[in-house]
């Protein structure tokens, strides 16, 4: 598509707009074989006239929610079950983070997907025998609170001779963070942890109070822990500090093009230019279709360098910039644009010198003032 003829606006003399239609489903190639990062290529160049440059927008767009708040990123949850009163097992020779935890058992989620606070934890809690996950944690009771959006926590007795039990969440020294665990699901942040350690829950029937929780960590080549003083209910349930965070992974679509590399800035790598063409509100539920109008789309233009381009590389991601995965669905964009006319501007002067300048102005007019008079002066006195 060339764009170096064609109509113009009468008032501004210049290009009208230009629209591409852009199914992935089109793609002329892909890349690590996803639907959401691809290029397409266009039988006709795209053609900046001179003088003139492209402001881009993002006009609208249709993408299908197809895409799993659990993936492959938090699917997993490392846990370690001993006596009450016995710490996880640490290896004490290295210092306190991921990999110090030597026994963890791995629960999994049974399938990716989108999953609802209280789906979450029947696939995590087995202490009636009834999780629904790969390798739930036995004797740990969760429950969900729609009031405060925060999970509760407490350990049960252990079948057995020994009921003493203690069930301790490796989040922190697991061999998984950063990688595919949930702790901000279940309603921890990474720099509580890195403070406090792993969060612990215990059932002991030697005590008076038989329910406890805490921290454990390794400081020093040895185990230290923090013991909860407060109970934050009748039931015995030790409450998560943070509401639950369910969109950690992916919490907003970002539409991003190799045609846009100097117009937005991104905190996410310190606040450098990024190749961002425009922000995605994930305004659908699970299986329906986020949509960009153009009544709420045509906002940001980004102004570009380029004078002439015959490919768009589309890349669709998280706010981590990393792709979306859209399980095999196809997206529609629109990108408009608007042909503008260089201006050449020249710069003001420095306004000290444009006094300096009106003083001189007002010297020399005085001056010449002055010699006026004198010449007049001069004439009277010769006539007479």
């Amino acid at each position: 598509m060339s764009v170096g003829g064609g109509s113009t606006v009468a008032e501004t003399n210049t290009l009208a707009s230009r629209v591409i239609f852009i199914n992935s489903a089109n793609a002329t190639s892909t890349f690590n074989n996803s639907n959401s990062n691809f290029e397409f290529t266009m039988d006709e160049p795209v053609v900046v006239p001179p003088h003139h440059s492209i402001l881009m927008s993002l006009m609208s767009a249709e993408i299908p929610f197809s895409f799993y708040r659990f993936n492959e990123r938090n699917n997993t949850l490392q846990w370690e079950q001993t006596n009450a009163g016995t710490s996880a097992t640490y290896n004490l020779g290295i210092p306190f983070g991921p990999g110090s935890a030597t026994n963890p058992t791995n629960f999994e989620l049974e399938e990716l997907g989108n999953y609802t606070p209280q789906e979450l934890a029947d696939q995590i809690d087995n202490s009636n025998g009834q999780g629904q996950g790969i390798n739930p944690i036995p004797e740990l009771d969760i429950t969900y609170s729609d009031v405060s959006q925060k999970f509760s926590f407490r350990s049960k007795a252990k079948a057995g001779a020994a009921p003493n039990n203690r069930v301790t969440l490796l989040l922190s020294s697991g061999n998984l963070v950063d990688v595919n665990d949930m702790v901000e699901e279940l309603g921890y942040t990474e720099k509580e942890l890195d403070l406090l350690g792993d969060p612990w829950f215990e059932y002991d029937n030697t005590l008076t109070n038989r329910y406890r929780s805490g921290f454990s960590k390794v400081v020093g080549g040895g185990v230290v822990e923090t013991i909860n003083t407060l109970v934050t209910n009748n039931d015995y349930y030790t409450r998560a500090p943070g509401v639950v965070d369910f969109d950690n992974q992916i919490r907003t679509l970002f539409l991003r093009t190799n045609l846009t590399t100097t117009s937005v800035m991104d905190s996410f790598i310190g606040g450098g230019f990024s190749n961002i063409l425009a922000r995605v509100p994930i305004n659908a539920d699970p299986g329906g279709t986020i949509a960009i109008v153009p009544s709420n789309g045509d906002v940001h233009k980004l102004l570009l360098k380029i004078k002439a381009f015959t490919s768009v590389h589309l890349r669709l991601t998280n706010h981590r910039n990393e792709n979306i995965n859209l399980n095999g669905l196809n997206f529609d964009v629109a990108l408009k644009l608007d042909f503008i006319e260089n201006q050449t501007l020249v710069m003001p002067d420095n306004i000290r010198q444009i006094l300096e300048a009106s003083k001189k102005e007002e010297s020399v007019l005085e001056d010449i003032d002055e010699e006026e008079k004198t010449k007049k002066k001069k004439t009277k006195k010769n006539k007479k």
